[in-house]
């Protein structure tokens, strides 16, 4: 059987930075709104990577 090749961009956002970025309203914050931040957070962050041509460096490839 061939191996499995995975290209990803992963980003680990820790909840407390979130809700630090989120200001004020993130105390009252439920679990799904930290989620669609997060998302949210994430999407920016790739668009950022496009932008400034740094995507590439961002990949990680592995071979399973």
């Amino acid at each position: 059987m061939g191996r499995i090749v995975k290209a990803k961009i992963e980003f680990s956002y820790h909840e407390d930075s979130l809700m630090e970025m989120m200001g004020e309203d993130a105390e009252q914050m439920t679990e799904q709104e930290l989620l669609d931040y997060a998302r949210s957070s994430y999407l920016e962050d790739i668009y950022a990577l496009v932008k400034y041509g740094e995507l590439n460096q961002a990949v990680k490839v592995e071979l399973n």
